[in-house]
């Protein structure tokens, strides 16, 4: 009886803080988590984006190409506003020559970049590691300055193929980096501050640059623990760069099965490390928890698409 009338009182008092439960028995597993593990976009910011800036790259020649914000203008004209990237690159860039787009291929959370072909050319935006690919070492001092002012950076450049949807075969030749923002949720740097107070520590999971989430994070008001450390790994079957950031507990045992092979990196700009290299090594694994968590809870589990989850959590 007791334990019920606790769990009704502790209902009214979420519901007063517009929280609705579909469980009961959730009131009790929330009163025991330790971690909570966010999004970025949409989550800590708003789910929207502004563009920031453009940058010319040392291939930019202004003497004999067209002005760099017309050439974007124009290929920010030819897309559809089908995400919150392009309605943002459609309001900024306004001004374009006026041709017209012999073809076009949309962005792809796969192949990280669009692209648009004039008679004039192929031109391609997308995230730096996948439309620059060997020539990203070449440009990374840069971006990384860029992404550590918490500013989502994209290229735009050319490209000497046609371009059919897939990965491309080799770097664009850039002509700009593109600076774009999600803003800040209001209430966001009061929220975190409260789950700090709770001792809750926050986990960002995003797919985004991990110096720029590392920074937006920061101007949350999350703490960062200099114990930890972020692995990412490039998954070639999603062509994306995966974060793992923590592990389970350490009386969870877990069986993992590497299916292909893998290539990963650690960001330096992170704070020390605690996930083995094993870890940061898979690029497509199978998970499977075989024992209670109990009285542990769940530190994070990050699990990307292509990772398949067979997990019983009995708390």
């Amino acid at each position: 009886l007791l334990a019920s009338v606790a769990l009704a009182v502790s209902s009214i008092r979420l519901a007063q803080k517009k929280v609705l439960l579909h469980d009961m028995k959730c009131i009790e597993t929330l009163a025991r988590v330790d971690v909570l593990c966010v999004d970025k976009t949409g989550t800590i910011t708003e789910n929207t984006m502004k563009v920031l800036d453009v940058i010319e790259a040392d291939e930019y020649d202004p003497e004999t190409m067209e002005p760099l914000r017309t050439m974007i203008g124009d290929f920010a004209s030819a897309m559809t506003k089908d995400n919150i990237t392009m309605a943002a690159m459609k309001e900024y860039f306004t001004k374009g020559s006026g041709k017209k787009a012999v073809s076009k291929t949309g962005f792809s959370s796969a192949t990280k970049y669009s692209s648009v072909t004039f008679n004039d050319g192929v031109y391609v935006l997308g995230a730096p590691e996948f439309v620059l690919k060997e020539k990203y070492g070449d440009y990374a001092e840069e971006i990384t300055e860029h992404a550590s002012t918490g500013a989502r950076v994209l290229v735009f450049g050319s490209y000497d193929e046609e371009v059919d949807g897939k990965p491309l075969d080799h770097g664009i030749t850039p002509f700009g980096f593109v600076l774009l923002a999600n803003p800040i949720r209001e209430a966001a740097k009061e929220t975190f501050e409260y789950f700090d107070e709770q001792g809750v520590e926050v986990k960002v999971i995003s797919g985004d640059n991990p110096v720029t989430v590392s920074k937006v994070a920061k101007q949350a008001g999350i703490k960062l623990s200099r114990k930890e450390k972020i692995f990412f790994t490039r998954n070639r079957l999603a062509e994306r760069w995966i974060l793992l950031t923590t592990l389970l507990p350490s009386k969870t045992t877990s069986g993992i099965q590497e299916k292909s092979d893998s290539r990963s990196t650690s960001c330096d700009a992170c704070a020390a490390a605690s996930l083995p290299d094993a870890m940061a090594m898979l690029q497509s694994a199978s998970f499977s928890a075989s024992t209670s968590l109990t009285p542990s809870p769940v530190i994070a589990t990050v699990c990307p698409a292509s990772f398949s989850i067979r997990t019983n959590l009995r708390f």
